[in-house]
């Protein structure tokens, strides 16, 4: 399915990621069935050892793997198809946000992943779910299957891997700075952000100027890229 905009993709993924958390609630059974004739990859993780508890036809087929075999593989296996800097970053993320805390949540990201280790890593972006507090299932789109958005993404992230240097550096930012940050990125001007929020003009130049330290950058592109990783 093609998506005109970033936003669309985000909220319709998002609803059938809920959509399909409260179905396992309900009937598990049922559950299986649907995700088996999804026309998007799913998987189902163990959170501490990452070993597939669960992977559908779409998810087998892109792989090019029986699904019989994805399910036997071990932890070393399905960690090594996601880039390192990927992996440190999830593994960071669901650490400092645990089912207690994010039960509730669908957490969105970007991720580089390949099909086998002889590959080339392609651009994922994931949508994950808390099932329970020892796994979680996860809704996979290729940034060729957002249609225009998706080559549009594909342009603009190249290699740029999802660092947890960067990461840290974003959570560094005070909550007033994510804000200040998240209208820059969608190219508001500092007077609008200041009627925004209602704060001096001047007050959100310093702000800008805080950003661009911590975060060591230079360019507008370069909030976009923050605010596109780990904004909310």
């Amino acid at each position: 399915m093609a998506y005109s905009t970033e936003t669309e993709s985000f909220h319709y993924n998002q609803l059938q990621v809920q959509q399909l958390q409260n179905l396992y609630v309900a009937d598990r059974n049922r559950f299986l069935e649907v995700i088996d004739f999804f026309p998007l990859m799913v998987s189902s993780n163990d959170v501490d050892g990452w070993s597939f508890r669960m992977v559908n036809q779409s998810f087998a087929e892109y792989f090019e793997r029986d699904k019989q075999f994805l399910l036997e593989v071990d932890n070393a296996y399905s960690t090594k198809l996601v880039h390192p800097e990927s992996l440190a970053y999830i593994s960071h993320f669901l650490k400092n946000h645990p089912y207690e805390s994010s039960g509730s949540q669908v957490i969105t990201y970007y991720q580089n992943v390949r099909k086998s280790r002889d590959q080339e890593y392609a651009w994922f972006l994931t949508y994950k779910k808390f099932l329970d507090k020892d796994h979680y299932f996860s809704l996979y789109h290729t940034l060729t299957e957002l249609g225009r958005t998706g080559r549009i993404l594909r342009d603009f992230l190249g290699e740029v891997p999802v660092s947890i240097t960067n990461y840290l550096r974003y959570q560094s930012l005070t909550n007033r700075e994510k804000e200040v940050l998240k209208h820059v990125a969608r190219g508001t001007t500092n007077q609008e952000i200041a009627e925004k929020l209602v704060i001096s003009k001047d007050t959100i130049r310093t702000h800008r100027n805080s950003i661009w330290k911590k975060l060591g950058i230079k360019r507008v592109q370069d909030c976009l890229i923050y605010d596109m990783f780990f904004g909310e």
